[in-house]
């Protein structure tokens, strides 16, 4: 039956043209949507829209940018440290509250671009290098506590912009626990919305330290090779390919990136693209790195590779499946400190290599302190555990230093349970520390194996009195002091250990080593650095009990009886005052 409604449809339809109907009825719809969006607009305008675009996903998806990026991104500056430029703060009072604050300036690393350009520091040497067009993917691992969200991220976009995508596995940032606001709330939503898929973030429930954090990124990580950075660093154009061709030619092989400086006030990125002669890792025996000049042979090369017998420990790489063969990290350490040397000692112990590799150039915050809690003393405790496992019987050398933490004495510190560390080196058949030191750091100098004579150094007619060195060596960091004396200690300790060298004939201790200084008419006995002194200047003779100079004849003289006066030297006269005993004669 058909409906007036659809009889009058039908008349219509028969007197008017049907394709003018579709016409008005798709005009009418088009008008209906635009005003439906406009006011869609007008009622919620919403954050601004961007395309959302990767090559490391499957789709690329039309997206809002959250108000938290936009906010954050506010802060930039563009143009600002560009090319590696710095950035000068005028106010010298908010300069200074913001570096006591954070450890290095974060009003200028919020304002540089996250992307900032930098110079290709490279030796020219290094530039005409062929690397292999198949190198082992890398997994990036950066472990952070509270850093600051604009430095953590040009660490990631640094490496994100000089990695050929081919070598670049994944970057794994792993947040040690931290409470800061930027960091919860700010850095997941820039994940999910600026950085590609391949960039992982693996929090920690409890905060585990330096060590622990770097062992979790090293775990969760999946490339064939893994390259640990601080989250304060940038990467320049480059760095990745030398690394990884090393790892490659030598799976064995743990690799260090030269270390360029970024200023902690200013920003600025300062690199050296090093020559002929480059520095190498070294250690005290109080359990510290420190940097020495690599000998050669005059052949070497500016791109060549350096051995290196010790590494600072913050940036490097290594094939991922030999890291973890040789023990990965110790569990068993805390916090920060010991990690450096105990990795470099049994590398090289344990069938390794270590290199220092010029061609590859990563910038660096360095930091006065440290902005985030440590455990009381971890450096020292986890030497301990180190010295115990990989020294061997030097590790009297460390227990020199740090008495209070020897297991043969009771003490209130533990350094924890070390059999499975002990087990490492039984089960790979690792090498001896004296091989380490005789094959891979033969410049060592040994205080009581390579002398004459050595320990205190007590006076005979003030048989209290000894050598010390009067808390003054900081040979790193001021390169000359003047020798004292003070009351002989009940244990010898490094402050009172002194050495007679058996091949120099050198008055010293473990770096330093004692010369003649006029000091406004008064000779006094100055201690400098051993390697940077002709031998005549720093030889001594040791006859009779006077320790006698050899380049201008004098004798060594305790002034008086007093503590923290400084040893003179004077015309050898045969008094009680220049006459000395050695603790301890090597035959």
């Amino acid at each position: 039956m058909i409906t007036p409604i659809r009889l009058i449809w039908l008349k219509l339809r028969h007197r008017l043209n049907w394709r003018v109907i579709k016409l008005f009825m798709c005009m009418g719809y088009g008008v209906f949507m635009i005003a439906l969006v406009i006011h869609m607009l007008q009622s919620n305008p919403g954050p601004v829209k961007a395309l959302k675009s990767s090559p490391y996903r499957h789709l690329y998806l039309e997206e809002e940018i959250p108000p938290e990026i936009v906010q954050f991104e506010k802060q930039i500056v563009p143009g600002l440290g560009e090319d590696g430029k710095g950035i000068e703060i005028k106010d010298k009072k908010l300069l200074d509250e913001t570096v006591k604050k954070y450890a290095f300036n974060r009003l200028a690393s919020d304002q540089i671009s996250l992307k900032r350009t930098l110079p290709d520091v490279r030796h020219e040497a290094c530039k005409k290098i062929q690397y292999d067009d198949t190198l082992p993917a890398a997994s990036v691992i950066i472990i952070f506590n509270n850093e600051i969200l604009s430095t953590l991220l040009r660490t990631v976009w640094s490496v994100l912009q000089r990695t050929p995508p081919e070598f670049l596995h994944e970057i794994v940032l792993v947040d040690d626990a931290s409470n800061l606001t930027e960091i919860s709330t700010v850095l997941p939503i820039y994940l999910k919305y600026r950085l590609p898929a391949n960039v992982i973030l693996h929090r920690l429930v409890e905060q585990v330290g330096l060590i622990g954090a770097r062992l979790a990124g090293a775990k969760v990580a999946s490339g064939e090779a893994i390259i640990f950075l601080d989250s304060h660093c940038e990467a320049t154009e480059g760095w990745i390919q030398p690394l990884l061709q090393r790892i490659k030619d030598k799976p064995n092989n743990l690799v260090i990136p030269s270390i360029d400086s970024i200023s902690d006030k200013t920003l600025a990125f300062n690199g050296f693209p090093g020559g002929v002669g480059i520095s190498v890792g070294g250690f005290t025996w109080s359990g510290h790195f420190t940097w020495i000049p690599f000998k050669h042979n005059g052949t070497r090369k500016p791109s060549d590779p350096a051995p290196t017998a010790t590494m600072a420990g913050g940036l490097f790489g290594a094939n991922r499946e030999f890291f973890f063969k040789i023990g990965g990290y110790d569990e068993g350490m805390k916090g920060w400190g010991g990690e450096n040397l105990e990795l470099s000692f049994r590398t090289w112990r344990c069938h390794g290599s270590m290199e220092n590799v010029p061609c590859s150039h990563v910038g660096h915050i360095f930091r006065d302190f440290h902005p985030y809690f440590i455990p009381h003393d971890s450096h020292g405790i986890n030497t301990a555990r180190m010295a115990e496992v990989w020294m061997d019987e030097y590790k009297r050398l460390f227990y020199m230093h740090r008495q209070d933490l020897q297991r043969e004495i009771p003490s209130p510190i533990d350094i924890g349970d070390i059999s499975s560390r002990v087990q490492i080196k039984d089960t790979l058949k690792c090498k001896s520390f004296k091989w380490y030191l005789d094959t891979v750091y033969p410049d060592k100098f040994i205080l009581d194996d390579q002398s004459i004579a050595y320990g205190r150094i007590r006076n005979q007619k003030y048989p209290n009195i000894c050598f010390d060195h009067l808390q003054r060596d900081t040979a790193h960091k001021n390169g000359f002091y003047f020798l004292g004396q003070y009351p002989c200690h009940n244990v010898l300790g490094d402050s009172q250990y002194f050495s007679l060298s058996r091949d120099k004939f050198e008055l010293r201790n473990e770096y330093m080593c004692a010369k003649s200084f006029d000091n406004e008419g008064s000779i006094k006995v100055q201690m400098v650095g051993c390697r940077d002194q002709q031998s005549r200047k720093t030889a001594w003779k040791f006859e009779n009990g006077a320790l006698i100079h050899v380049d201008s004849g004098l004798c060594i003289t305790a002034p008086n009886d007093s503590a923290g006066e400084e040893l003179v030297l004077s015309k050898c006269d045969g008094t009680k005052q220049q006459m000395w005993d050695f603790e301890f004669l090597n035959p």
